[in-house]
């Protein structure tokens, strides 16, 4: 029974989907039409291209294009381990994300961002469950990224001044530049 109605229904189909193609290409005949004589004196096709049309823009005195972006996360934790204070909710991180970047009117440009967590879980089970050494390392961190100036001082010549991470793409399992940027493995298994 099963066979049957998919047989009829594909069978079905097939006739409609030839009727519609049908009428869509109702309009599209087999004769050829007429081609256009262009009456045009001057047919070259790369006429036009030697003609400068382009505008300049004008630098204005004031500082442009002000930016700042950023994002906010929660990560909560849990474990299943049973071993206090490392049960059940383990860990309750709010983190910050914030990027500025300043372009000024010579084409210099001033750039920064960092990121900061808190862990709200020392709180709320109290700090004296947890070693000094595991708040110190768990309980908040503040990081700078970048933060550095760069602009042209020549037409050949430009200047990069400060501090900057090299990222050449995001891949989660294939760090090709560890050396450079390392991964945080102070919690295994979580991505930083």
């Amino acid at each position: 029974m099963y066979k049957r109605s998919t047989v009829l229904s594909l069978l079905l189909l097939s006739t409609m989907y030839a009727q519609s193609v049908d009428e869509d290409l109702a309009g599209f005949e087999d004769t050829p039409t007429q081609i256009k004589q262009n009456t045009q004196k001057n047919t070259n096709v790369m006429d036009g291209f030697d003609e400068d049309n382009t505008q300049k823009m004008t630098d204005s005195d004031e500082s442009e294009d002000l930016g700042l972006t950023g994002k906010f996360t929660e990560q909560a934790t849990y474990s299943y381990n049973g071993k206090k204070p490392h049960d059940e909710l383990t860990s309750l991180k709010s983190s910050l994300f914030l990027d500025y970047e300043h372009k000024f009117h010579n084409n210099w440009r001033f750039k920064t961002n960092a990121k900061a967590y808190y862990d709200a879980i020392y709180d709320i089970r109290g700090e004296e469950n947890y070693s000094k050494d595991e708040r110190d390392a768990f309980q908040s961190e503040v990081e700078l990224y970048d933060a550095y100036l760069e602009g042209s001082l020549r037409e050949n010549l430009d200047l990069k001044l400060g501090r900057q991470v090299v990222v050449w793409g995001r891949s989660d399992t294939i760090r090709i530049t560890d050396v450079l940027n390392p991964l945080d493995n102070r919690r295994p298994g979580m991505v930083d």
